[in-house]
């Protein structure tokens, strides 16, 4: 019987790591190369990337989730899969830093240990690990080799995150804006760092990156904007504008507690900002 193999993906973002695409062909050239039985492809993945699946064929991922979150769904399949095909031999990921980034990295290792015990093999960039038949079995350098590893995991993750949050700090000192829908009334505005130009708007959830340009929000009255939206659009912008004027004129007429002041909202038949 050819051995079966599974695999798993995962980045944390777009523009970290390894691509997806990447560590995909790291394993097909790895079950070439193994002899492995792979029902895995690249457009597989791109089919489920626009489907917004977590798993498909033999391929198992989480696209932009942290990994420091062990309930992801491609993860979770992914375990379960491994733990209760009986045909399948060896499981796959190309570091073991893709399946984890753990807060606590014993967490980690009872996760490859659990599939270890299970009879599968362990295969990544880096080490190709036996199965176990039963915990007596376990090899202490090992499981110290991958300890240390889900350790210097977490590690890069604290590290990183202190990183993106001093970033997001520079960039907000500066007036630019760091993520998330644009407040009610407001637009996104892809700005000329240069000339502090607008640009163009973004649409809701749009992401763009180029080199000297970076996202603020602004009143969708302000005239670089206003002219780049429909009328229907200034128009629903202006409205807007006004209740965040009611709510700011209550405030400091004294209706304190947003409780109060969205009850005077609703009781003057105001809809709220995704009505």
């Amino acid at each position: 019987m050819t051995p079966k193999a599974i695999v798993y993906l995962r980045r944390s973002d777009a523009q970290q790591e390894k691509s997806l695409d990447q560590q995909l062909q790291w394993a097909v050239d790895m079950a070439t190369h193994e002899k492995l039985g792979l029902n895995v492809t690249l457009p597989m993945l791109a089919q489920a990337q626009k489907s917004r699946a977590s798993n498909i064929g033999d391929l198992y991922f989480d696209d932009a989730i942290t990994g420091a979150d062990l309930n992801r769904p491609g993860l979770k399949a992914f375990i379960d899969r491994a733990m209760t095909d009986s045909s399948v031999t060896h499981v796959m990921t190309f570091m073991f830093d893709r399946l984890a980034r753990p807060e606590h990295p014993s967490d980690a290792l009872k996760i490859v240990n659990k599939i270890l015990l299970s009879g599968k093999w362990f295969v990544t960039s880096d080490r190709k690990m036996e199965p176990r038949l039963r915990s007596s079995e376990r090899g202490s350098g090992d499981d110290h080799s991958m300890l240390a590893t889900f350790h210097e995991a977490r590690a890069f993750r604290v590290k990183l995150s202190k990183r993106v949050l001093g970033a997001l700090a520079e960039n907000a000192k500066a007036g630019f804006w760091s993520g998330g829908s644009a407040p009610f009334g407001f637009v996104r505005a892809f700005i000329n760092v240069g000339t502090r130009t607008v640009v163009r708007l973004l649409a809701d959830g749009e992401k763009v990156r180029m080199q000297g340009h970076k996202v603020a929000v602004l009143p969708c009255t302000f005239p670089a904007c206003a002219k780049l939206l429909t009328a229907e659009e200034l128009k629903r912008g202006k409205q807007a504008l006004d209740v965040v004027g009611r709510i700011h004129d209550a405030y400091f007429h004294g209706l304190h507690g947003l409780k109060i002041i969205a009850n005077r909202l609703n009781a003057d038949q105001i809809p709220s900002p995704n009505a």
